[in-house]
């Protein structure tokens, strides 16, 4: 399987499409196309993005063939699927202590990988479970069990998979998602650093993760709340560009506001932030991708 983190394609910027939520799909990726992006992350998640996941999987080899003709009529790269199996993030979870909540949850992945495989995408995003009431010890050994198997699942469909660590979930401090890349081999990330930098955790710790960055998520980040405006944001993307050009990632970095009633979700315009960082992160992009031309 191609390692997305070493094209020689360079970076590229994306948008997400459930950064609009409640407007009609077609109508979210002609705006992506009209903000001049190249690409658009595609979510599913229950009661909160347009596309449902419970209605592909009646037909995902269909509605993938679909999604992925409707991105590219526009001129735009599905850059990555992204599907959540509950809002709640407990229920179907990959390491439910349930086994029948884990067969389901494996049939869920099988279907969404199906999608993703007819989609066209160049890669998929999933989360990596839960702790439940128990040690957090048992609900890490049952994230590496699902996840192995899920790597390996990909892997026959030669997708490209990695993990979105956050708040809250089995590896939710850089420290436990070094633990999770060690115990399962191959594992990449999908890194969002306003999950940790939330929690007061200092960006630097959360660089020690760049060398696993498969996707990036990018919207403005500080402690205590989820999302903030651009001219709130804490995090210094612009290092980052840098950090990850010189580990020679060639994927994709995403912005993705969005707007719900958590801390600083609720407050921000998501156009005009996603605009803003757009005009941010493409000039550092550009540059990032002259110098790798030219050596």
């Amino acid at each position: 399987m191609t390692d997305a983190r070493r094209e020689d394609s360079g970076i590229r910027l994306a948008c997400s499409d459930f950064t609009w939520r409640n407007i009609p799909h077609e109508a979210v990726l002609d705006l992506v196309e009209a903000l001049d992006f190249e690409g658009v992350d595609i979510g599913f998640v229950p009661s909160y993005t347009t596309l449902q996941a419970d209605e592909m999987r009646h037909s995902p080899a269909r509605w993938g063939g679909a999604i992925g003709e409707r991105v590219s009529a526009r001129g735009l790269v599905l850059a990555d699927i992204y599907p959540i199996a509950s809002l709640d993030l407990y229920s179907l979870a990959l390491n439910h202590p349930s086994p029948n909540e884990q067969t389901d949850a494996d049939a869920f992945f099988g279907d969404m990988l199906m999608l993703t495989t007819s989609s066209g995408a160049s890669g998929m995003t999933i989360v990596p479970g839960m702790v439940f009431d128990e040690p957090w010890e048992q609900a890490f050994d049952r994230a590496v069990r699902g996840l192995t198997w899920r790597l390996d699942e990909a892997a026959k469909s030669d997708v490209a998979l990695s993990i979105e660590p956050h708040i809250h979930s089995v590896v939710d401090t850089p420290e436990k998602v070094l633990a999770l890349i060690d115990a399962v081999p191959g594992l990449q990330l999908t890194l969002d650093y306003g999950h940790f930098v939330q929690q007061g955790i200092a960006q630097e710790a959360v660089d020690a993760l760049l060398p696993f960055v498969r996707h990036l998520h990018v919207r403005g980040g500080a402690e205590g709340v989820v999302q903030t405006r651009f001219s709130e944001n804490t995090i210094d993307f612009g290092h980052v560009v840098d950090q990850l050009a010189a580990e020679g990632f060639g994927g994709w970095i995403v912005i993705e506001y969005v707007h719900d009633e958590r801390p600083g979700c609720a407050t921000c315009d998501v156009t005009q932030e996603t605009i803003a960082f757009r005009d941010f992160l493409r000039p550092r992009i550009d540059r990032v991708n002259a110098r790798r031309m030219a050596s």
